[in-house]
């Protein structure tokens, strides 16, 4: 066997011997990154102004008990401030969004709040500045 294959290999089984169940559990200094495994709903009470609705408790008692754990809230800024004056909030709409994160916390829902639509900036590429 050539010596540089020789090295490939010796190496290679080296580093898979590593990182074994039992060498990683048996090794402090050795942190599996395990990443969360999100599974859940976009909830859509706030996704445009036309429709803003607040949160539904019902929504986030249905996702815990099928055993889901992510909530996605698609948002626009028009659900809680104006086109023409997007710096006077409405503080009973804040509210809502609030309660929906209580009601994340409440039934270990992750809840991703995900800006859509702010002033200047639209993900939809037919309506970037509304």
């Amino acid at each position: 066997m050539e010596r540089r294959k020789f090295l490939q290999l010796g190496v290679g089984l080296t580093a898979a011997s590593l990182f074994t169940p039992a060498f990683v559990k048996s090794n402090p200094l050795i942190i599996p990154n395990k990443l969360p495994l999100w599974r859940g709903f976009n909830l859509l009470e706030k996704f445009n102004g036309d429709h803003n609705q607040p949160f539904k408790k019902e929504d986030f008692e249905m996702m815990a008990k099928w055993g889901f754990n992510f909530a996605r809230l698609p948002m626009s800024y028009h659900c809680w401030s104006k086109p023409d004056n997007w710096l006077q909030m409405d503080e009973n709409v804040l509210k809502e969004i609030d309660q929906a994160i209580e009601y994340g916390i409440k039934y270990k829902i992750h809840v991703n709040l995900n800006l859509h639509r702010v002033p200047g900036y639209c993900v939809n590429p037919l309506s970037r500045t509304t």
